[in-house]
């Protein structure tokens, strides 16, 4: 990759994965849409910006957040952060050999920061290595209360006791498990 393209890689892994919640959001609808999310000011670098001068920034915490009203119930019950590529430099075993440098950590602690900074109560990073679908961490707690409305959870999963207890599943597996609307109706 050319010099300066990890943050076109970012960039557009975030377009992407704004375009697929908003399919996956509008579902049901009769011609489903792939513009109710979009990229936040700067992947959020705003909302951090003013959040260190104590100043808040409505909706424009983590990477992804809605241009449509009708994705509000979703951003307003989680926080979105993506990140793309990094295949050498994330790895679940750093956690044992180098806590302060593993990198797949450091971004789940900023998204945790970020989310009680925007007042969110869950938490969703979307991971994807080159060549392979995508994967999502989310909260342990989000998870659990999803399983009460949404059922058992149906494939495979990873549970991560740390840092505010996640699960790890793929990003298909949650657009098949979670009805968006039980997330629409929670968030009335």
């Amino acid at each position: 990759m050319k010099k300066g393209g990890g943050h076109q890689k970012g960039s557009n892994f975030e377009r992407d994965m704004a375009r697929k919640l908003s399919l996956w959001w509008t579902q049901d609808f009769e011609e489903p849409r792939d513009d109710i999310f979009w990229r936040t000011s700067g992947s959020g670098a705003r909302a951090t910006t003013r959040t260190k001068l104590q100043k808040k920034t409505a909706y424009e915490y983590g990477d992804i957040g809605f241009r449509d009203p009708i994705g509000k119930p979703l951003i307003d019950c989680m926080l979105i952060e993506c990140k793309k590529g990094y295949s050498k430099d994330v790895d679940i075993l750093d956690l044992f050999h180098n806590e302060e440098k593993a990198l797949l950590f450091l971004w789940w602690k900023k998204a945790l920061k970020e989310m009680e900074s925007a007042g969110r109560k869950n938490c969703m990073l979307i991971l994807a290595r080159n060549r392979r679908s995508e994967v999502c961490f989310i909260n342990k707690s989000f998870f659990e209360e999803r399983s009460h409305i949404s059922g058992n959870f149906p494939g495979n999963r990873i549970e991560i006791f740390y840092a505010n207890s996640l699960v790890v599943i793929k990003l298909e597996d949650f657009f098949e498990w979670i009805d968006p609307e039980t997330i629409k109706l929670d968030m009335i």
